[in-house]
């Protein structure tokens, strides 16, 4: 094997099919990044401050900053992001799918008695967002 990359990086070498594909991925990660971005902008309006980001690893990363939290869930497939609002002492946390597009947010788990609305939030915003 020569080592030369599957899909060049130089444009002009790209088929038009792998063109396309390189186009429709770029598209889809931004989607990703402006959705992860947007969620965690709408749960700290509500006072629920990034905490950290759990990728599989052996330890949570800690994410106290919308970057750093951006950071990890996009180093990895999968990564569960929680979320500390000051009002409480228990985390709350949503799964990130990347490469899922719309869908990158795969689940979410705030307690039954939510009294700081983290699955609202969420709600409001994937309804804002076109994604309900």
């Amino acid at each position: 094997m020569s080592g030369a990359p599957l899909i060049p990086n130089a444009p002009e070498l790209l088929t038009p099919e792998q063109r396309e594909r390189r186009a429709a991925n770029e598209k889809r990660q931004k989607r990703e990044r402006a959705l992860v971005r947007g969620v965690i902008r709408a749960l700290k309006a509500a006072g629920w401050q990034p905490h950290s980001v759990d990728d599989g690893g052996e330890e949570r990363e800690k994410t106290p900053t919308e970057s750093a939290m951006m950071e990890a869930v996009f180093a990895v497939d999968q990564a569960t992001a929680y979320f500390q609002h000051e009002a409480r002492v228990n985390r709350c946390c949503i799964v990130f799918v990347c490469g899922e597009g719309d869908d990158i947010i795969a689940d979410h788990s705030a307690p039954a008695n939510d009294p700081k609305a983290f699955a609202a939030t969420i709600d409001a915003f994937m309804r804002g967002a076109g994604l309900y």
